[in-house]
């Protein structure tokens, strides 16, 4: 790790920047933040503490408010630093980090984690043991007493739905082995930086929520899988950042769901599920309308089917069938009620 960077991702070149840097670690760590330098201080003291070492820290501001810049130039200077002049979003920010980068590893972080001293190692191991994979899943862990699990890696159903896997359940009840799923959840992630230059990076348009589900449907799609490390763990203080405004981020994750159905559903097996989709669309967008006093979830929906998602070049390896058999059958309809439910009064006490 090194001194402050000063990079701006929209104007300058961060290539240029780079020249002067000492040898490329193995992994880069990109952490994105907004008016977040209240989190950021845990965060960075754990990653201070990992026990693995042959890593740099980049954290993305976006257009802070908060001073901070400032703050990470005196309290934190060996972390670099990519400053934005606006909220660019997620997924823009964690694209400015990689793109400032050259590890052939990113880990991608929230900034309202806490990782334990162990967790890059975890992950790292895993990349060495598995080459073949392009994602690894880490486990988020909610702050409560007793620890409940806020996400085992993304699972896609039928519906194109995506989940945070083990969600709710308490830690000891997960496997101890690695084990395969669709995707991970990018507040926790590691990935190949070949996996972004074949298929490309986190959708912009997207701007925040489902960036990563998405960008999971462009891997699976182009061939690549994806691993849960189940020891790979960090504390996170979900949608701390995401909070502050309901509307907007309902708003979003309304829009970004069917946008990415749009662009990724296998269209053979679209067809019969059409029906079942639409429904669950209206009913969930009508009950978190009703959640949050807001229409904001059926306007994004509303949105997404008037606009389509801009044109992503992507491979695609697999076939329709192929990519359909990755889709997780759908639950019984009791425990979708239980996912919303635990989601939506999550929401209602922020």
């Amino acid at each position: 790790m090194f001194a402050v960077d000063f990079v701006n991702c929209m104007r300058g070149n961060p290539e240029e920047t780079l020249k002067a840097s000492p040898p490329t670690p193995l992994v880069s760590v990109i952490i994105p933040t907004w008016n977040g330098r209240h989190l950021l201080a845990q965060c960075l003291k754990s990653l201070a503490s990992q026990t693995f070492d042959d890593f740099e820290v980049v954290v993305v501001d976006n257009g802070s408010q908060d001073d901070t810049a400032e703050w990470l130039r005196s309290s934190y200077p060996t972390v670099r630093l990519v400053r934005l002049p606006t909220n660019r979003g997620f997924a823009a920010a964690t694209n400015c980090g990689i793109r400032a980068t050259r590890s052939p590893l990113i880990v991608t972080l929230n900034n309202d984690t806490v990782a334990p001293p162990d967790f890059l190692a975890h992950l790292v191991h895993a990349s060495t043991r598995f080459p073949e994979v392009g994602m690894f899943a880490a486990t988020l862990l909610l702050p409560t007493s007793p620890s409940r699990v806020d996400a085992a890696g993304l699972e896609i159903d039928r519906l194109g739905v995506a989940w945070n896997a083990g969600r709710g359940l308490p830690p000891h009840e997960l496997s101890t082995r690695h084990g395969p799923i669709f995707g991970p959840c990018a507040g926790a992630a590691l990935y190949r930086r070949s996996l972004f230059e074949d298929v490309g990076l986190f959708e912009e348009a997207f701007f925040a929520y489902l960036e990563d589900a998405e960008l999971a449907w462009r891997a699976r799609w182009a061939g690549w899988r994806c691993l849960w490390v189940p020891q790979a763990q960090v504390i996170h203080e979900h949608s701390a950042t995401g909070r502050r405004n309901a509307a907007r981020k309902f708003w979003l994750l309304g829009r970004n769901r069917i946008w990415a159905l749009r662009r990724h559903y296998p269209r053979p097996h679209l067809w019969p599920y059409l029906p079942l989709i639409v429904l669950h669309e209206f009913v969930t967008g009508f009950l978190a309308s009703l959640v949050i006093r807001h229409p904001a979830p059926l306007l994004g929906r509303l949105m997404a089917l008037r606009h389509p998602p801009p044109p992503v070049p992507c491979p695609r390896r697999l076939t329709a069938n192929e990519m359909f058999a990755q889709l997780t059958p759908l639950h019984n309809p009791r425990i979708i009620v239980q996912r919303y439910r635990a989601s939506w009064v999550s929401s209602e006490r922020r």
